[in-house]
């Protein structure tokens, strides 16, 4: 166990980012009527860039949250390990609290998801273009597959949470992601849709989702510090690519989808939303070219603007990081949410965190 004082900071820094689940700020309030104008422009020969509308962050909940990390203090902690993670722990929050800021603000926005998800890269935009496929469906097709319904949905879903000794909540909303995890409030989100669902799908989906990023963040729970089931620093690429690496088996669209995902980032970051669009429609459909782009185009207002949202660019990034990983490295990234530089501090103090002796004077 650790001591109060690094229990203390632990639990600020888990409420603050419990306020900067950015997906509560970066879905459209107007995707449908928006989407629904493209179409019809797209359709009758016309070039039209959505405009976007968001449900923004106050300014006062802004100074608020940006006092309370400028306050996070870690002068009495002792281990340097911890505060080297602390300290970078911090400076995230503050990028990511600036990201939420920057929504709907086109001059700001792009600068501000570089400082959170880095850049994109052109020798992994040419892997992407010299490996990708044209395919009908992001996800595989299966003539033995059936369609299951809502309750036989959520089912599976339980069935896998309780396979696994998880204590998750999951709940349907009309928008947002398909599926999304909350690792703060414990809460796997999955979209209502049409009542109808692939029951490969399914599968494919509790692979990801649960056996990938909630069973790590479950494990992550046994090291004692909250800071490692919500992640830190550019953790979204070992999140992702440990979730990639669990889907797998399961899907065998899985690299073509992240070739997608990473060639989507990249073009949107030099090009408009409806360049982005027209220049995916030579690898999948309008429906999905159009759901890609919306993607990496989240947080801004005039998608004519060059620029993306980044965070689609970590799933390649972090498939190509684990499955370059030694056997003691992937294990211990199913059991911990963190930013790969600082490997060598994350293991020292998940030894602290066995070791009640040193934890005393942390």
């Amino acid at each position: 166990m650790f001591n109060n004082e690094v229990k203390s900071v632990d639990k600020e820094f888990f409420t603050i980012k419990k306020e900067l689940d950015y997906l509560n700020y970066f879905n459209p309030v107007n995707f449908d009527r928006e989407k629904g104008v493209f179409f019809e422009k797209f359709y009758n020969g016309n070039i039209y860039n959505p405009i976007f509308k968001y449900n923004t962050i106050s300014l006062v909940k802004y100074k608020k949250l940006k006092r309370r990390i400028n306050n996070l203090d870690l002068s009495n902690l002792k281990n340097k390990s911890l505060v080297k993670i602390f300290k970078f722990y911090k400076e995230d929050l503050r990028n990511r609290l600036e990201l939420i800021y920057s929504i709907g603000d086109d001059r700001k926005i792009f600068n501000a998801a570089k400082k959170v998800f880095g850049i994109v890269e052109d020798d992994k935009f040419e892997l992407s273009m010299n490996n990708v496929r044209k395919v009908n469906s992001l996800f595989p097709k299966n003539k033995y597959d059936v369609q299951i319904s809502k309750d036989e949905f959520l089912d599976k879903v339980k069935k896998a949470f309780k396979d696994n000794k998880i204590y998750w909540d999951v709940q349907f909303r009309e928008e947002g992601a398909f599926a999304s995890v909350d690792t703060a409030k414990k809460i796997l989100f999955l979209k209502t849709g049409d009542g109808r669902y692939s029951n490969l799908f399914v599968d494919i989906l509790i692979a990801h989702e649960i056996m990938g990023h909630i069973r790590q963040s479950v494990e992550a729970k046994k090291i004692g510090l909250k800071i490692f089931e919500t992640g830190f620093g550019y953790y979204e690429l070992i999140h992702e690519g440990w979730a990639l690496y669990n889907e797998e088996d399961k899907n065998s669209e899985v690299k073509n989808r992240i070739y997608i995902y990473y060639i989507a980032t990249y073009i949107a970051s030099n090009k408009s939303f409806y360049e982005t669009f027209c220049f995916l429609l030579k690898f999948i459909d309008t429906e999905n070219a159009y759901a890609m782009t919306a993607r990496v185009k989240r947080g801004f207002e005039d998608t004519s603007i060059k620029g993306s949202f980044l965070k689609d660019k970590a799933y390649l990034e972090g498939y190509l990081d684990v499955m370059s990983m030694n056997m003691e490295t992937l294990d211990m990234v199913g059991k911990v949410i963190f930013d790969l530089r600082y490997k060598k501090e994350v293991i020292d103090v998940m030894y602290l965190g066995k070791n009640s002796k040193e934890t005393k004077n942390t």
